[in-house]
């Protein structure tokens, strides 16, 4: 049988390198419950989840599921990708195989919370306040326009 012997300079390299690579391959993730009104509730309550990883400093990804057939599925997914602090470029992908994209523009209001704006292809198409970027977690009044811009 062989016996290793590390050193303190070989435990070291060991638990830095450990310590490092964990770090970096790491992602975070989170889960908010959605019920009624877009308002954050308990599970028991909810009718959305929303799953969100951050990926890197510049990627996340939010997969929002519904409760169908008995059982939690995935119906959307968005990636996003920061471009500054303000502004994110938006993937959308449903259950059914559509796609867009959005860039979604931040201004932060004096209260702590964001007043936001989604352009798709030039055209405002949502307008809204959030108290958080990502997730998008809705708050108040929410305006979205047609592709001729009149309010829905």
């Amino acid at each position: 049988m062989k016996t290793i012997h590390l050193n303190s300079t070989g435990i070291i390299l060991f638990l830095s390198f450990y310590l490092i690579s964990a770090t970096a391959f790491s992602q975070k993730e989170s889960i908010v419950y959605i019920g009624k009104n877009g308002k954050s509730t308990t599970i028991e309550h909810a009718e959305i989840i929303q799953k969100t990883r951050v990926k890197s400093a510049s990627e996340t990804i939010v997969q929002s599921l519904a409760f169908q057939d008995s059982k939690w599925r995935k119906v959307y997914s968005e990636k996003l990708t920061k471009v500054n602090d303000s502004t994110y470029h938006i993937r959308s992908n449903n259950d059914k195989g559509e796609s867009e994209s959005v860039t979604r523009i931040y201004y932060p209001l004096a209260n702590g919370t964001f007043r936001f704006k989604d352009i798709h292809k030039g055209q405002v198409i949502r307008i809204g306040n959030s108290t958080t970027k990502i997730p998008l977690t809705l708050e108040g009044e929410v305006t979205e326009f047609y592709k001729n811009g009149q309010k829905k």
